[in-house]
């Protein structure tokens, strides 16, 4: 896999094709719903879980990018920050099950939570990094993200962390959950070396926030996710996730997955129309 080795965002590339990090696990799953959201641009409504994942990432950010610049905020601040997004959203958002002040309960706690007791054991080198696009010449792909956290351990070895939040994020043991997003980290940890110019030896972490409704289920924890590049890159016996994403990409036969577990009209813009279900 030939990557350009120019740490620069790419202008000119006629017959590559963008994909976001984010949005891989959709192309992986169901290619007709990434074409759904991507191509025809067909988006739904927001979940109130989706605005809660975005307030607690918000809360969190705000303390990390403080500290990290020196100019640090108080957790009643942070705390702050996460509030507002959840009473002031910028996306349109379909509240279901929960309300506005259903995710502020949820969210005071597990926000505060991590500023006393979790950001300080990590030393970041980079809160919300933006990284510069990354052509894969052979493979006709241009992938984009933002990476949630660069972190620096004992060692100085240089890894990535991706916060995730869920109802299932963390088990009552502590453990945190990891399968299923080996492949979206490792896309961050390629985008995140090409930012930073180097090579990435610690592992990647995900540091999972228990969304639930009382405080005994309201947990954070963090897991390690080992070698995730292999699984994007390939070897001698298999090809990697990447090729298998490029090939669907300028193929441009985007098939639908009904057994996906996303085939839901909540989750998908194209349920009502498409004709593989």
């Amino acid at each position: 896999m030939l990557l350009d080795t120019e740490r620069q965002v790419i202008t000119e590339s006629p017959n590559a094709i963008r994909l976001r990090a984010s949005s891989l696990p959709d192309l992986l799953d169901c290619p007709r719903r990434w074409e759904s959201k991507n191509i025809y641009k067909k988006y739904l409504p927001k979940t109130e879980i989706a605005l809660l994942g975005t307030a607690i990432h918000k809360g969190t950010a705000a303390f990390d990018l403080g500290v990290l610049n020196l100019q640090e905020i108080s957790v009643d601040d942070a705390v702050g920050v996460a509030v507002e997004e959840i009473w002031q959203p910028k996306d349109e958002i379909k509240f279901e099950e929960l309300t506005q002040a259903d995710l502020e309960k949820i969210t005071k706690p597990l926000v505060t939570k991590y500023c006393n007791e979790y950001a300080r054991t990590l030393k970041y080198l980079a809160v919300e990094l933006t990284c510069p696009d990354l052509l894969i010449s052979d493979l006709g792909i241009i992938l984009t993200g933002t990476t949630d956290r660069v972190y620096q351990d004992e060692f100085e070895n240089i890894g990535i962390i991706d916060v995730k939040t869920g109802k299932t994020a963390v088990s009552a043991d502590g453990t945190v959950k990891t399968s299923g997003h080996k492949t979206q980290l490792a896309v961050y940890e390629l985008l995140t070396a090409h930012a930073l110019g180097c090579d990435l030896t610690a592992p990647a972490l995900i540091i999972g926030m228990q969304t639930g409704a009382t405080a005994k289920a309201q947990r954070i924890g963090i897991g390690t996710v080992k070698n995730a590049k292999d699984v994007l890159i390939g070897n001698s016996l298999e090809k990697g996730v990447l090729t298998h994403a490029s090939n669907v990409l300028h193929s441009g036969i985007f098939y639908g997955n009904p057994k996906s577990m996303m085939c839901h009209v909540k989750y998908c813009p194209n349920f009502l129309t498409c004709t593989s279900k």
